[in-house]
């Protein structure tokens, strides 16, 4: 599954989007156990 909510990603935000990003994983019965981050050109 691929998901993408920021457009522009703030440095001090950093790991609130982290911990976001982790709870929100966490609850995708079947998902890896990897988080990725893809940061488009």
């Amino acid at each position: 599954m691929i998901a993408g909510l920021l457009i522009y990603e703030r440095p001090e935000l950093f790991e609130a989007h982290n911990r976001f990003w982790q709870i929100v994983h966490e609850q995708i019965d079947g998902s890896s156990k990897i988080l990725s981050r893809y940061n488009a050109p």
